[in-house]
């Protein structure tokens, strides 16, 4: 479980990081041929949950791609594109930031369950 927690807070580092950088950094490109808009986005974000020699962590990235028309309309809807996979560094220093607030959450989630336990007699 500690495991699924550090992935998960990891990958909202990755996407903060990102949003810090890029007003629409979700956005990775987008074009426009013939009157249809496709858009790339940060799809699915997964790694594992195990830090590298140096500190850092790898993530792999499947982008989302959308295409619309002229008027707004889904041409074809949102579809993971898995064959485009890419992958992400994330800085040792990122990762030991990161592992500070997955240690807070598991600790405020252990001590709410403890909470809620009633006593035993």
């Amino acid at each position: 479980m500690k495991n699924i927690i550090a992935l998960l807070s990891l990958a909202v580092a990755l996407c903060a990081a990102a949003f810090a950088a890029d007003a629409s950094p979700a956005v990775l490109a987008q074009s426009t041929r013939n009157g249809v808009t496709t858009t790339i986005t940060t799809g699915r974000v997964q790694a594992e949950a195990v830090v590298n020699a140096d500190g850092t962590v790898t993530f792999q990235i499947y982008p989302n791609v959308t295409r619309t028309d002229s008027a707004g309309e889904l041409v074809t809807a949102t579809q993971l594109d898995t064959n485009a996979m890419f992958t992400v560094k994330l800085s040792a220093d990122l990762v030991a930031k990161v592992l500070v607030e997955v240690k807070a959450a598991y600790d405020a989630r252990e001590a709410a369950k403890a909470a809620a336990t009633p006593p035993n007699p």
